[in-house]
């Protein structure tokens, strides 16, 4: 971990003393407010409504919570779901938001095995939270504890990993047994919250190591299943809690439905510190210059749109008013503009070795090759486009459901209509 992030942490620690000293009006009943599966969605996409999710609306909306309530968070897992450094600043950015908004527990996923275990044992220095994993073990000694019972005795909360899950220089026991000794040896404890990190049709094999009695304390917050939060079947409470971080499920355990949804849309309440956790980030992106580690493939020349102007100038006025020659200009309004992930569909050709770079600003927006490819020969020797005609699943590589949910080709073609 870069020193960086370790003077960012005290900072968020420091933070979240002034933010402990707020005392909310608690109703009786406490909650649990559970989340996971971010996928790294640190922060929502900006291009297209609805706008969903991230960390600073998150820690605006249990903020808003816990002043009605109290209320326990936890994680399933599954914060990131790629490798590389900017996975890293994701998911150091992630617990330090997660210090803000008071979460009790994480149960790290395979996003986070991923990463690898010294780096992992490294970044838990940052949380302020109890990391738990029942089932993976590095010479006989589990790397994390396999569980923690809460000071009061309300709750004792579990992680596990699907068998199969591979972790280098770790070895992953059967979840089902593990679990079974968890569950032996809290029993005297409350309710069992149990993180998992695995597939949902593995929930009733988990269900049928724990006695009747148990099943009765056991809640089941399951990561890696669709997109929105729902009840899932079976002999115990399980509930999904949905991905990206668009939704937040809060549990009380004795009411009917046991369980809600909170959507977190853009008119939700925003955290001022989750915010500038996610500013630091930004940052962090930018002064590491990872725009200019992303691999890229060889492909063949781009000309530039004014190359194309020459030939086709009807298209190219049809296009000048339109969003998408003012792509890179949106991204500079959100200081976004040196995130490679935002980057690759606000310009020409970002995945290619002679595509958009700081050094060709000509590619900037999304121009005639972003959609036609790279041009060059034709542009020299007016030979035939090998693209002439762009098709609607094109469109989809950057107009996908995550970044630009609303996309209806027919529709949003008319917005951009040229050629013949």
């Amino acid at each position: 971990m870069s020193t960086w992030w370790s003077r960012a942490a005290a900072l968020a620690l420091f933070a979240l003393a002034g933010y402990a000293c707020v005392e909310p009006v608690i109703a009786p009943e406490p909650a649990l407010i559970l989340s996971g599966n971010d996928l790294g969605f640190i922060r929502p996409c900006g291009c297209s409504k609805p706008v969903l999710g991230g960390i600073a609306r998150r820690g605006g909306r249990i903020a808003a919570l816990r002043a009605t309530q109290k209320a326990l968070a936890f994680s399933t897992g599954n914060l990131v779901a790629e490798t590389g450094r900017q996975q890293e600043l994701k998911l150091e950015s992630l617990l330090l938001a997660m210090n803000v908004m008071g979460y009790s527990g994480f149960a790290p996923g395979a996003g986070e095995f991923a990463l690898g275990l010294e780096y992992l044992r490294q970044v838990r220095e940052l949380a302020n939270f109890a990391f738990v994993c029942a089932n993976v073990l590095v010479d006989d000694a589990l790397v994390f504890p396999s569980s923690v019972t809460l000071p009061d005795g309300s709750w004792t909360f579990t992680g596990l990993v699907p068998a199969d899950l591979s972790v280098q220089g770790a070895r992953v026991v059967d979840p089902v047994r593990a679990l079974a000794a968890v569950a032996a040896a809290t029993a005297a404890t409350g309710q069992l919250l149990v993180l998992w990190n695995g597939p949902e049709d593995q929930l009733e094999q988990l269900s049928a190591a724990l006695s009747l009695e148990a099943r009765k304390r056991v809640l089941f917050a399951v990561a890696c299943v669709g997109d929105a939060p729902r009840p899932l079947p079976g002999s115990a409470r399980a509930v999904a809690v949905g991905s990206k971080g668009r939704d937040l499920v809060v549990v009380h355990t004795e009411a009917e439905p046991f369980w809600t949804s909170v959507r977190l849309e853009e008119s939700g309440p925003v955290d001022a510190e989750c915010d500038a956790i996610l500013a630091s980030y930004r940052e962090a992106v930018r002064a590491e210059e990872l725009i200019n580690t992303t691999p890229r493939s060889p492909a063949a020349s781009y000309a530039g749109g004014k190359a194309c102007a020459e030939c086709h100038e009807d298209c190219t006025t049809a296009l000048a008013s339109s969003a998408h020659m003012r792509a890179l200009r949106t991204l500079e309004l959100t200081h976004d503009e040196r995130d490679p992930e935002c980057v690759r569909c606000h310009v020409v050709g970002f995945n290619d070795t002679t595509g958009w770079t700081l050094e060709r600003p000509e590619l900037a927006n999304v121009d005639c090759e972003a959609c036609h490819g790279p041009s060059e020969e034709h542009a020299q020797t007016e030979s035939r486009h090998p693209k002439p005609h762009p098709r609607s699943r094109d469109c989809m590589q950057c107009h996908d459901p995550d970044n630009s949910p609303q996309f209806d080709y027919k529709v949003y073609w008319r917005k951009v209509r040229h050629g013949h």
